[in-house]
């Protein structure tokens, strides 16, 4: 990744002498080394242009040496691969500090299967840390890659798709300005003549447009399983939302272990056991060592005290993870509390678990003499099984004096030399490269394919910290994924306590907030509506944030809000395991015994818990999206009997007469209160109409779930509806809502699938007026 040259060719404006070139140099202590706009409105742009076409990956923006009221709080940036074609690629916003700060950008269209070489590029600045003040951009660098051989190639690709979807646009126009005559079989033959068809859609969504359209119903059912049997639906089923499955495990029998928060807890797949150490009972830290067998669903304590085999002794708030691969378990860390700092060592002991001996071994007395960090709380381990490393993570640093407030840095142990390596110190940067912000309370996750970490903070200074960070290993680079701006909707408040793990095959992100306190609850309730559990998803490859779960109160069905709990995955069971934590108030359902309940939200700072909840987070499946499906299908199959049902005709005589008075009386009674009468009706059809929404809509529904039954429930109002009687309107009327039909049926199918959105016919009146305005 290279850095990348260019010129500032346009701008909105500029004030005094902040010229717009300014942002070319990087001056952090020159005041006046900045592009600074005309005005503060949303008009204010810079435009740069690359010294030749590129495949942008990063954009990195400086700063002045200290906070400043004109760095961009909101900002958005545009590209082009030609000019005036522009594209989102960035909506982000800077935090209001010295430290310069990286993101990367959107690269590919069409859901990532295209790339998107580019060589203009747009700044608009959205809004800045006071209203009433200018935008300021101080330094601007790209970095992505510019070798000719590389982006030639990926510029043919781009071109290649776009030519091929303003060609599939033109076919579109044609099938709808005259359908009748459109030869669907008629396919668009590309130069040169080796190169594919280009179709409008998918052959199979073709076939089910003619269908539905066509009244077919029997036929497009079918089909539907025919598209899920070709992969068509895959999308849509992985862009479903998860729904939380919590059970709450108990032991069958023997002990368990005891309430605590601060604990560690990590999962080792090979055996099939999750292993807890340590933590704080609320009144004394603990080294109990316990092994959860997940086959069995029960608890085995290994040691009582593994001080007494020579392992860790007393503590909390550490961090421990499991190789799989020697399967040894790592251990570091440890919180010494301010009045005990003068009479306990401040060493930082490590050590490591052999499972398969059983024994414990001390890699290190003091890992700060060894070149590692200093004995630290808060802080994050993982470990890297291809390369045998581990890398270690923020918390904050345990000195003689409290009042001290230092963070650790980013460290790489290499576990065959037995060696330590800083990475990244606690330090500010001193160039335009983005500073690893070090924390307290991280998540520290590891992507083995991408090789990077994936950093998600909490709490640095009492400062909530909403950014996500991510290192990449191999080049030793920190950019921003998600920023503050784009991350303030995943909590009320960013002072939260959470934990996270990852799923590499998924590429996803649980993050459990445990609780948070929101101050737009206070005084609206009880105490515990101020206390709020989420559960969120964080697909890495799209970048979204997806909710899945969240509570204000407490129930047998699912955990508590708490906080210093720990979450881990067992990655073959698709399983997450929630064990322990402190609850700011004590519910019943949470609680290890009924005596420590003395009323209803009420407080208890000593309180520990000690339950273990299974969460598997599940979405629908392809036979759940068929059945959807297929009650849309018959759904308009029953509103079109019920269109059908007026009739200038009597009924036919071979009803069924029960039936036939029963309907007959309900609907006439009905109808008779009309003015002016409805039509005649074929009492005939209405039976039918509701004997098809009793059986074949009636199977499909899933009267567990309020919006299926909802839907179900408004459709009986169809059978009173006063329908046209003439032919000509109900063919109209049935038309239109078959083409409703088939719209909310395209909903379940990728782009990729589907005929190209927008029309070519709206795009003309916009055309001409910006040719004349050119004129």
């Amino acid at each position: 990744m290279e850095k990348l040259g260019y010129e500032v060719i346009d701008y909105s404006s500029y004030n005094a002498d902040f010229y717009p070139d300014n942002i070319k140099v990087n001056q952090p202590t020159a005041g006046r080394s900045r592009w600074s706009s005309g005005a503060g409105d949303q008009h204010q742009f810079l435009t740069l242009k690359l010294d030749r076409p590129c495949l942008l990956q990063s954009i990195t923006f400086g700063k002045f040496s200290r906070k400043h009221i004109c760095n961009l709080k909101e900002f958005k940036v545009l590209a082009a691969a030609t000019e005036n074609h522009w594209v989102e690629i960035l909506l982000s916003g800077l935090r209001d500090d010295s430290e310069p700060e990286s993101f990367t950008v959107r690269n590919t269209l069409h859901g990532g299967r295209v790339p998107f070489p580019i060589q203009w590029l747009k700044v608009v600045p959205l809004m800045a840390y006071e209203l009433k003040f200018n935008f300021s951009i101080w330094y601007l660098e790209l970095r992505g890659v510019q070798d000719p051989a590389v982006v030639q190639p990926l510029v043919a690709q781009y071109q290649h798709y776009c030519e091929r979807v303003a060609l599939r646009m033109c076919l579109k126009v044609i099938r709808d300005l005259n359908p009748q005559r459109f030869d669907l079989q008629g396919m668009i033959r590309p130069l040169p003549a080796d190169q594919p068809p280009i179709q409008l859609e998918n052959p199979l969504v073709t076939d089910m447009r003619a269908a539905a359209l066509g009244g077919h119903f029997d036929r497009l059912e079918s089909m539907l399983t025919t598209c899920n049997a070709n992969g068509l639906l895959n999308d849509y089923i992985r862009s479903c939302p998860y729904s939380a499955q919590w059970e709450r495990v108990l032991p069958r029998s023997g002990p368990s272990p005891g309430g605590r928060g601060a604990h560690q807890m990590c999962m080792d797949p090979v055996g099939g056991h999750l292993y807890l150490f340590g933590g704080w009972s609320g009144t004394q830290s603990l080294s109990d060592f316990w092994r959860y067998h997940l086959e069995s669903c029960q608890w085995e304590l290994i040691s009582a005290d593994t001080a007494q085999q020579g392992g860790p002794g007393p503590r909390n708030y550490h961090t421990m993870c499991c190789c799989p691969q020697t399967q040894v378990l790592y251990l570091l860390g440890r919180y010494v509390d301010p009045d005990q700092r003068g009479e306990n060592s401040l060493d930082s002991d490590f050590y490591a678990y052999h499972i398969h001996t059983n024994s414990w071994e001390r890699l290190s007395v003091n890992t700060e003499l060894d070149g590692g960090p200093r004995l630290s709380f808060d802080l994050e381990m993982t470990v890297d099984a291809a390369t045998q490393q581990l890398f270690v993570f923020g918390g904050r640093t345990i000195n003689s004096d409290a009042r001290e407030c230092v963070y650790s840095g980013l460290y790489r142990y290499s576990i065959p030399n037995k060696t330590w390596t800083v990475l990244r110190p606690d330090v500010l940067p001193t160039d335009v490269d983005a500073a690893l912000r070090t924390r307290m309370e991280q998540s520290t996750l590891l992507d083995p394919r991408s090789r990077q970490l994936l950093i998600i903070a909490t709490q640095r200074e009492n400062t909530g910290q909403g950014d996500f960070t991510v290192y990449d290993m191999d080049t030793d680079t920190v950019f921003e994924k998600v920023t503050p701006h784009t991350n303030n909707s995943i909590v009320y408040d960013r002072r939260y306590t959470h934990r996270a793990t990852y799923d590499p095959d998924r590429q996803e992100i649980i993050v459990f907030t445990g609780w948070a306190y929101n101050p737009s609850l206070k005084g609206q309730g009880t105490e515990s509506s101020d206390i709020v559990s989420t559960l969120w998803s964080y697909h890495v490859p799209s970048e979204t944030w997806t909710p899945i779960f969240r509570t204000h109160s407490p129930s047998p069905t699912f955990p508590c809000a708490r906080i210093a709990h720990q979450l881990v995955y067992d990655e073959r069971h698709r399983t997450h395991y929630l064990f322990g934590g402190n609850a700011p108030f004590i519910h019943p359902f949470c609680s290890s015994s009924a005596a420590s309940w003395t009323r209803r939200h009420s407080l208890h700072p000593n309180h520990r818990l000690n339950d273990l909840w299974a969460l598997q987070l599940r979405k629908p499946t392809a036979t759940d999206v068929i059945k959807r499906m297929k009650f849309l299908v018959r759904r308009q199959h029953f509103l079109e009997m019920c269109i059908l049902a007026p009739q200038a005709r009597p009924m036919h005589s071979g009803m069924d007469s029960a039936h036939s008075t029963s309907v007959s009386s309900y609907v006439t009674a009905y109808h008779s209160s009309l003015n002016p009468p409805p039509s005649t009706y074929d009492y005939q059809r209405i039976l039918k109409a509701i004997q098809y929404l009793q059986n074949q809509l009636a199977e499909l529904v899933d009267f567990d779930n309020p919006l299926q039954v909802a839907a179900f429930h408004r459709l009986p109002v169809a059978l009173l509806h006063d329908w046209p009687k003439d032919a000509p309107t109900r063919e109209q009327l049935i038309h239109g809502s078959r083409r409703v039909l088939f719209d909310d049926l395209l909903a379940f199918f990728p782009d990729t699938v589907k005929e190209p959105a927008g029309s070519l016919v709206d795009m003309v009146v916009p055309w001409m007026e910006a040719e004349a305005g050119m004129a």
